[in-house]
C-alpha cells in the first residue's frame, strides 16, 4: 500500500496554537515564523491517547496507550526556493489490566494477545526549485520502525517458563532521492 500525506507550512505571520481535547486523547500544535523576514517557519504537534483510562473504566482487559508527534520547518530563501525539514514519531504500547468481571471474551483476550510496544520515526529534509520549465528536487529520509510483541502465559512476566513467544524485530531505510522534470 501507499501513505501519502502533506503537512502544511506554519504561519508566516504570527504565532498561534491551540489544544484539542476529546474522548479519547489530548492534542497541542503550536506554530509561527522563526524569524523576522516571515520566511522560516515551524510547524508542531503533539498527540496522547488516555483510551487505557477509558478501558480500564468500563472493564476492558486491554491497555492500548500511544503517543505521537510531528514537526515541519519551512525556510523559502526567494519565491523559488524551499528548503524543509520534517518528523513523524510514535510510542505505542499496549498491555493489559486486572478486569472486575471475567467474561470467556475477556479472558481469552488477556490469554491469547500479546502485548505490544513499537516505536517508529521518520525524519527527512527536501529542497525544492523551481525552474524555467519545471522542477528540481532533492530529498534525504529515514524510516524506522522497531516492533516488540511478547506473550506470557497468565500475562505472568516473573516466571520466564511462562514465555509463550517473543518478537523483536527493528526495520530501517534510507533514502536518497532527485527529481529534475
Amino acid at each position: 500500500s501507499v501513505f501519502d500525506f502533506r503537512q502544511r507550512t506554519g504561519n508566516a505571520n504570527r504565532t498561534q496554537g491551540n489544544i484539542r481535547l476529546s474522548a479519547t486523547e489530548l492534542s497541542a500544535t503550536l506554530e509561527g515564523p522563526l524569524n523576522k523576514n516571515k520566511n522560516l517557519t515551524y510547524l508542531a504537534s503533539a498527540r496522547r491517547s488516555y483510551l487505557q483510562l477509558l478501558f480500564s473504566a468500563i472493564d476492558l482487559p486491554i491497555r492500548p496507550d500511544y503517543w505521537d508527534f510531528q514537526y515541519k520547518i519551512t525556510y523559502k530563501p526567494n519565491t523559488k526556493s524551499t528548503l524543509t525539514f520534517l518528523g513523524i514519531g510514535a510510542i505505542d504500547e499496549f498491555g493489559f489490566g486486572k478486569i472486575k468481571t471475567p467474561t470467556q471474551d475477556k479472558l481469552y483476550t488477556l490469554n491469547e494477545v500479546p502485548s505490544i510496544e513499537q516505536r517508529s520515526y521518520t525524519l527527512g529534509a527536501s529542497f525544492s526549485h523551481v525552474l524555467n520549465r519545471g522542477y528540481l528536487l532533492f530529498s534525504l529520509s529515514r524510516n524506522v520502525l522497531d516492533n516488540n510483541l511478547e506473550k506470557y502465559d497468565f500475562n505472568d512476566a516473573s516466571i520466564p517458563s511462562n514465555l509463550r513467544f517473543r518478537t523483536d524485530a527493528t526495520e530501517a531505510e534510507n533514502k536518497l532521492k532527485l527529481e529534475v522534470s
